[in-house]
């Protein structure tokens, strides 16, 4: 009777810390891509497309920047601390963002999207290092599934909102001295990591799921709107598809992951991500009739197949580190899953200089589908 009492109690305490997790987290997420594609929409309305490039940019900077300072400090400081912090400058960018926003000042909603990024870059390692702490070994997968979950519904409804809105446990107190070199350390710390060929994996599988993600927003806009006509309703949908496909494929993978077989699913995973992006990157060749539902079924199956190949990753990397070091470990992902994002805007600014219309968006898809099939082989040998 006891021990039923007992286990009521603990169902009762999980209960109350995943639900104040998520509570936190929905909002950030919520602010962050409302007013993210808010600002994208208005830049390809505006004809001021070129601005999508710089934004990709000042969104990674803080995560090439500034990672090793945040593993450090998640691994130094109270984690509920650096989440009130986060928090505290979180709100500071969403009133830069609405003042840009209402007055179109590019100035400030450029400042809100760096603010928002260098937020994220602190938030989530002190967030997510916190998780193996809270609940047990067994309940880490459930945790994140079902914050991947509601998150997600979060981004969903930010991304939908802005495009009809704009239509009608404690510190492990580490003594690792300061990262002062800031992105030379995180290379380091990369260097060393690496030394660990299960992080090695995880890390560098992260790092293709956000090169993958990164294309595919940055396309999302300017095809839907640009090449196939869409309005900016159906196009901001084409998005909310994506991480639909995203949430459903993280509920169920995290039914079945365990941490001893946590790569079993990696090559499904980047298999269904280049079949969904080859799908959406041939809607230009398929009858207009049929465009719709072909791109958003192409966009549905890679969002699926990413949750099916993220949450494994993620759960991993929050349970495999010892608690000293996961802040680090968290930090250098980021560090590293961001660096190739300005690289990715890069091309795509550079690719602007030389075409003159925006019917040739076959092109800006055919690297992240390159980088999926490249990434096949490495995949297909169990480690």
């Amino acid at each position: 009777m006891q021990t039923e009492t007992n286990t009521g109690s603990q169902q009762k305490a999980s209960a109350g810390k995943i639900f104040a997790m998520a509570v936190t987290y929905c909002l950030g997420v919520f602010n962050d891509n409302y007013f993210k594609q808010a600002a994208l929409l208005l830049a390809v309305t505006t004809g001021i497309s070129h601005l999508q490039g710089p934004a990709t940019v000042l969104f990674s900077l803080p995560f090439i920047l500034c990672s090793s300072y945040a593993g450090w400090v998640a691994d130094r400081f109270a984690k509920r601390n650096v989440v009130r912090f986060s928090k505290g400058l979180e709100v500071i960018a969403m009133l830069i963002g609405a003042t840009g926003i209402l007055l179109m000042n590019w100035s400030c909603i450029l400042a809100m999207i760096f603010l928002m990024s260098l937020q994220s870059t602190f938030f989530s390692p002190a967030l997510n290092a916190s998780i193996p702490e809270l609940f047990a070994e067994e309940q880490v997968a459930k945790a994140n599934g079902f914050l991947k979950l509601v998150t997600t519904l979060s981004i969903l409804l930010g991304i939908a909102l802005a495009g009809i809105s704009l239509y009608s446990k404690e510190a492990a107190g580490v003594r690792r001295p300061f990262p002062w070199w800031g992105p030379v350390s995180s290379l380091k710390d990369a260097r060393d990591l690496f030394a660990d060929h299960k992080l090695r994996k995880a890390i560098l599988a992260n790092t293709i799921f956000y090169f993958l993600a990164s294309t595919a927003v940055l396309t999302i806009n300017l095809m839907g709107i640009k090449q196939l006509g869409f309005s900016q309703s159906l196009t901001s949908l084409l998005s909310v598809c994506l991480m639909l496909g995203i949430s459903v494929g993280a509920v169920l993978v995290s039914r079945f992951f365990t941490v001893k077989q946590w790569d079993r699913f990696l090559f499904t995973g980047i298999l269904g991500m280049a079949m969904g992006l080859f799908l959406a990157a041939f809607t230009i060749f398929v009858p207009v009739t049929f465009q719709k539902i072909w791109v958003i079924s192409g966009l549905t199956l890679a969002g699926f197949a990413g949750g099916v190949f993220l949450i494994p990753i993620t759960s991993f990397l929050q349970i495999y580190p010892q608690r000293s070091e996961k802040g680090r470990v968290l930090g250098t992902t980021n560090f590293c899953g961001f660096i190739g994002i300005p690289g990715n805007a890069g091309l795509m600014l550079c690719r602007s200089s030389f075409t003159r219309t925006h019917h040739t968006h076959f092109h800006r898809i055919t690297p992240a589908l390159c980088s999926a099939l490249s990434a096949l082989p490495g995949y297909c040998e169990r480690t």
